[in-house]
């Protein structure tokens, strides 16, 4: 799982299921810990083996997974994961406040546990979120069911279209957008995970959420739209808002931007006052 040289490797477990966790580990006293929540279908290293690294040249990061696969007929629920992550920061960082940054399921899971437990979170980074799921989600959702439920060799490549923008694709040879569609099948525990994301509503949960908030929006997103983002603005008390031109593998597209967003905003979250827009960054 280590994104980064000498990172430290640990896990805990939560109702049964290990948690795996990796930690940059920097000295005391330099600012506080960043913790990465990665989304749907993927993990620490291939949702933030590009950013991690980046910011844990000046901070100390921790990314989580979110994990073993439960038992089979086990639900996945939000508390559950909301639980994962709370049980890393237990475990890593007890009692300590930290930066929290969770990019698509992530940042729904985020938002949950900035809600419930305040005091554990300074700022609060959502990347690519959304707070309820809509009608045009759900059926992107169905027919992601329908293919999987099928075995479909469609399923990558329908993947592959919504994850990355149009501009991202045409720049990629036939070669290598076949391997990246074939790169996008999906892991063991995904189909929980997608149901989860066809009931997801932390609407109320956000209206209590006190941090700090960055939202970043993606121009071209297709799986969370860019009015999930005007809606998390909305919902946020003191949330401000930066707008990404790339799809919703914005990691991937537009690591660099990204990270620049969250360090200068971890470091200054008041820059910029509650509901601003941030200028785009010049590239």
């Amino acid at each position: 799982m280590s994104i980064y040289p000498g990172a430290n490797e640990s896990e805990v477990e939560v109702d049964g299921d290990v948690v795996p966790y990796v930690d940059s580990v920097r000295s005391k006293g330099e600012p506080r810990p960043i913790v990465l929540v990665h989304g749907s279908g993927g993990t620490a290293r291939s949702h933030f083996g590009a950013l991690f690294p980046m910011l844990a040249s000046r901070r100390r990061v921790i990314a989580l997974d979110y994990g073993s696969v439960p038992a089979p007929g086990r639900e996945l629920t939000l508390d559950a994961l909301v639980a994962k992550v709370r049980a890393v920061l237990d475990d890593a960082v007890p009692g300590e406040p930290v930066d929290l940054v969770g990019y698509s399921l992530g940042a729904v899971v985020s938002i949950a546990l900035a809600a419930e437990r305040p005091e554990r979170c300074a700022s609060l980074t959502l990347i690519a979120g959304w707070l309820r799921t809509d009608s045009h989600q759900r059926i992107r959702n169905r027919v992601w069911r329908t293919l999987f439920e099928a075995g479909s060799d469609a399923l990558g490549a329908f993947a592959v279209l919504n994850a990355y923008s149009a501009q991202y694709l045409a720049k990629l040879s036939p070669a290598e957008a076949e391997a990246l569609a074939e790169r996008s099948s999906p892991g063991p525990d995904r189909a929980r995970q997608m149901r989860l994301n066809a009931e997801v509503d932390v609407l109320e949960a956000a209206t209590r959420v006190s941090a700090p908030t960055l939202i970043i929006g993606c121009d071209h997103d297709q799986i969370a739209p860019p009015h999930h983002s005007r809606q998390m603005l909305g919902a946020i008390g003191d949330a401000r808002m930066a707008r990404v031109r790339a799809g919703h593998a914005v990691l991937t597209e537009r690591p660099a931007e990204v990270y620049q967003l969250v360090d200068a905003f971890t470091q200054r979250p008041d820059e910029y006052p509650a509901g601003a827009h941030i200028p785009p960054i010049v590239v």
